[in-house]
This record gives structure tokens, C-alpha cells and sequence, in this order.
């Protein structure tokens, strides 16, 4: 889910598809609640399924991502609120980046996608 509405996120962006600020708030809240529920499924024990051993090697480290993404994502859903097209955009492409580094750290290559 949270990464349909960051792919719309990003078209909109990018001008492939019409801006649409009330859609963009709602979809930046819905995006900033969802990505507060992933880390729960990583307690120790939990080793295996898609994630790489990294996230139970450094749980100091993954937590770091944690809580940056978290703040990068209700940063950006704030600023969705008024901010011009291209404060949007470069506060987008930062989250998008903090996705992206986390998954190429902690997803095994075969789960990462394009975020």
C-alpha cells in the first residue's frame, strides 16, 4: 500500500499526472501513518522471510532508518499541505532516497523494486 501511493505521489510530481493538492494531503497522511508499521515486524526472533540478517546484526542501525524515514515522511505530509511544487519535489526525492537506501540495505535483492 505504501508504495502504490508513493508511486502516485510520484507521478503527480513529475508531472505525469494532474496535480491534485486535497489528493496529494490525503495520500501524504495515509502514507506518513503507514510507514509507522513496518519495523514492528522485525523484533528479535524474527529472522528470515524477506529481510537480510543486517536488520538483526545492527537493530541499532535499522532503528536510525526508522526513525528517519518516519520524520522525512511527516515532514513531507506536512508540506503537502502548502508548500510549492518544487519544495514538494525535493522533499519527496529525500524520503524516496531514505526508502530506497533502507530496502537496498535490508530487503533481499529479489523484494527491492524501484523505491
Amino acid at each position: 500500500m505504501i508504495s502504490i501511493h508513493m508511486q502516485r505521489i510520484n507521478d503527480m510530481l513529475r508531472g505525469e499526472a494532474p496535480f491534485d493538492r486535497a489528493w496529494l494531503v490525503r495520500s501524504t497522511g495515509l502514507v506518513r501513518d503507514l510507514i509507522a508499521l513496518p519495523w514492528e515486524a522485525f523484533p528479535p526472533g524474527s529472522e528470515g522471510g524477506n529481510a537480510k540478517d543486517d536488520i538483526w546484526l545492527d537493530d541499532a542501525k535499522f532503528q536510525e532508518w526508522s526513525l528517519k524515514v518516519q520524520a522525512d515522511t511527516r515532514a513531507f505530509a506536512e508540506l503537502a499541505k502548502t508548500a510549492d511544487h518544487a519544495s514538494l519535489h525535493e522533499a519527496h526525492k529525500q524520503m524516496r532516497e531514505v526508502c530506497r537506501e533502507c530496502h537496498l540495505k535490508y530487503r533481499n535483492p529479489e523484494i527491492t523494486r524501484g523505491n
